[in-house]
């Protein structure tokens, strides 16, 4: 038996290319298909998200898309994505809750979902306390919510003690990074 060893590719070898394709869930492209691009200025109100006021927003059937929601069951929202989708795909969508509250999932290519946060809580209401809270897209992956909230004594009659007031204002910044969402405070 005689073995020849050979230092150099063949012909044939160097012809030949390995294709790597992600396989594509033919679901999470119907899933796309129920959200709109965002432009980097969008400004969402979400005291209490009214999806009403969004044309682009309607409802998703979460039974079909549960495993893009992270599980969810309930009444389901399509906001929209983040344009930057050259490496992954950055949706905003909204689950209900008392209103409905937007969060951010960031999936691959193929459709699995990396990771998924919630971006705003809404505000809620009660005696002594106001609050505003809104959403910003900046730039093509950052996404900045701002909380306005005033805490206050009443009087007997229910009417707000001037004096009292207190004022919280806060910002957290998200930003998606290599398939990740990032999330900082922000300068008040």
């Amino acid at each position: 038996m005689f073995l020849f060893n050979s230092c150099h590719d063949s012909i044939e070898s160097k012809q030949t290319k390995t294709v790597v394709k992600n396989h594509v869930n033919p679901r999470f492209n119907e899933f796309l298909k129920e959200f709109q691009p965002l432009s980097s200025n969008t400004v969402f109100n979400t005291t209490c998200f009214d999806a009403s006021k969004n044309k682009n927003c309607h409802e998703l059937n979460s039974a079909v898309y549960k495993q893009f929601l992270n599980g969810y069951e309930g009444p389901a929202l399509s906001v929209g994505y983040l344009k930057d989708a050259s490496n992954f795909y950055s949706i905003i969508y909204c689950t209900a809750a008392a209103c409905y509250l937007p969060n951010l999932a960031v999936y691959n290519h193929s459709g699995k979902l990396l990771q998924t946060m919630q971006i705003a809580s809404g505000c809620g209401s009660g005696m002594g306390y106001e609050c505003e809270e809104m959403v910003k897209l900046r730039g093509e992956n950052q996404i900045i919510t701002m909380r306005k909230e005033k805490f206050f004594q009443c009087d007997s009659l229910g009417q707000k003690i001037v004096s009292s007031a207190e004022e919280n204002n806060s910002k957290i910044r998200y930003i998606v990074v290599g398939g990740r969402i990032q999330v900082d405070t922000l300068e008040k």
